[in-house]
């Protein structure tokens, strides 16, 4: 398969967030085909949260960051930024919905940042067939290699949602972990550094994965060696050039939040 670029933005409407699962993990198996019950008002308010979030990690993001308009932004993982950092031989453990990895999603978080995962994220995990029409709504035209995708809201307060490609364990998650990259935190200026953003965040979610054994993946993860069969990307370049320095996958995301780090001055 042809390589295209990890990440795409398009303009669209609101998005309604679903409520199942203390309103953090959602699953659409169960709704009709047709989605325009997703399709509700972008008005709708932001979920309360009170608990400790995300953002509490970055000291530069602060309310008139949000002062300028910023379009929505929606993220799309391909095949290729996955299956490059997973072994040949895998278990082959299925993943039908969010629920049934709800306890593995929060365990990768809490061990990547520390934190409780967010209120104001849904993960989605659903059939090819909902992600190829919720996409075609929210970003155009459907293109085969998509593994899941992300509607980033942070910049008007409202709840993100990501929606991942149902499958096989090993990339259910690191597909997760790439999106979430993109929604924990508004979308930055520039794309290749809102994309080396995403990379940035998922090296750490891999890595905790691994160390940790979290979904017992520690044997399906690569992080030594990555096969970058068609995948040159300048955001991972960048991410992989910084960690050969002797950074931390966490800390990359961290400075690229606050913008300390920008792509373009190092690649």
């Amino acid at each position: 398969m042809t390589y295209q670029n990890n990440c795409g933005y398009c303009s669209g409407s609101g998005i309604v967030y679903s409520s199942g699962l203390e309103s953090i993990v959602g699953d659409y198996s169960g709704k009709t085909d047709d989605i325009s019950y997703m399709i509700e008002a972008a008005e709708r308010p932001s979920m309360e949260y009170t608990g400790r979030d995300i953002s509490e990690k970055f000291d530069a993001y602060k309310d008139d960051n949000y002062a300028m308009p910023m379009q929505k932004g929606v993220s799309i993982t391909y095949r290729p930024a996955v299956d490059n950092f997973l072994a040949d031989v895998r278990t082959n453990i299925f993943v039908g919905d969010a629920a049934e990895i709800k306890d593995i999603i929060y365990e990768a978080f809490e061990r990547t940042t520390g934190l409780k995962f967010p209120r104001d994220v849904i993960v989605n995990i659903i059939s090819e067939e909902k992600l190829k029409k919720i996409h075609s709504r929210f970003c155009g035209e459907w293109t085969d290699g998509i593994q899941g995708f992300a509607i980033n809201r942070k910049d008007t307060s409202r709840v993100s949602e990501v929606f991942v490609k149902k499958g096989e364990l090993a990339k259910t998650m690191l597909t997760l972990g790439h999106e979430l990259g993109h929604v924990l935190t508004g979308k930055l200026d520039k794309a290749v550094d809102e994309e080396a953003k995403a990379f940035a965040f998922s090296m750490a979610w891999m890595k905790a994965i691994k160390e940790e054994n979290i979904g017992n993946l520690s044997t399906v993860i690569r992080l030594d060696k990555p096969a970058m069969n068609g995948l040159h990307n300048k955001a991972l370049d960048f991410v992989l050039g910084m960690l050969r320095r002797g950074k931390e996958a966490f800390d990359v995301y961290l400075e690229l939040v606050k913008r300390i780090l920008e792509v373009d001055k190092y690649v």
